[in-house]
């Protein structure tokens, strides 16, 4: 069992921030460039391993262990980031952080899951709908204008 948590933990060596995580180029820029990074270049042994490691999660606790620090850290890496973005003004303050972290991270989880059980599903194509509902998920809640407000 060491050596295949060894190998687990190996694969998934970098991949929380993958390329481009830069705000310098705009909190959007930077999410499209890790979705089409995860989404789409991932290889397909490396999707397949993090399914099966996903679901030997549910029966082996020392492999949920694994599973959930690292869902920790991806959690992690994602406040920060969108933390970030709000001190950059690139995301209102009244941001749920944490919904949106966990929204992105199912979403994540279920493309994964797509491409591993679809051989005819096409991640890149769910780029584009993906960054629509960060970019909802992340544009504020509209406040109620109230009538009559500083008239004389």
């Amino acid at each position: 069992m060491g050596r295949v948590l060894l190998d687990i933990t190996t694969s998934l060596d970098g991949f929380v921030t993958g390329p481009g995580a830069d705000l310098a180029h705009g909190l959007f820029t930077v999410l499209e460039g890790m979705a089409h990074h995860h989404f789409t270049r991932r290889p397909m042994e490396q999707v397949l391993l993090c399914t099966e490691v996903m679901a030997e999660a549910r029966r082996n606790a020392e492999i949920a262990g694994i599973c959930g620090s690292f869902d920790a850290d991806v959690r992690r890496w994602l406040l920060d980031l969108l933390g970030g973005a709000v001190t950059r003004g690139d995301v209102p303050e009244d941001i749920d952080l944490e919904g949106v972290v966990t929204m992105l991270m199912i979403i994540a989880d279920g493309v994964w899951w797509r491409r591993a059980l679809d051989p005819n599903f096409d991640p890149a194509a769910m780029v584009p709908i993906f960054m629509d509902i960060a970019r909802h998920m992340l544009r504020g809640r509209p406040v109620p204008v109230r009538q009559n407000e500083g008239e004389a």
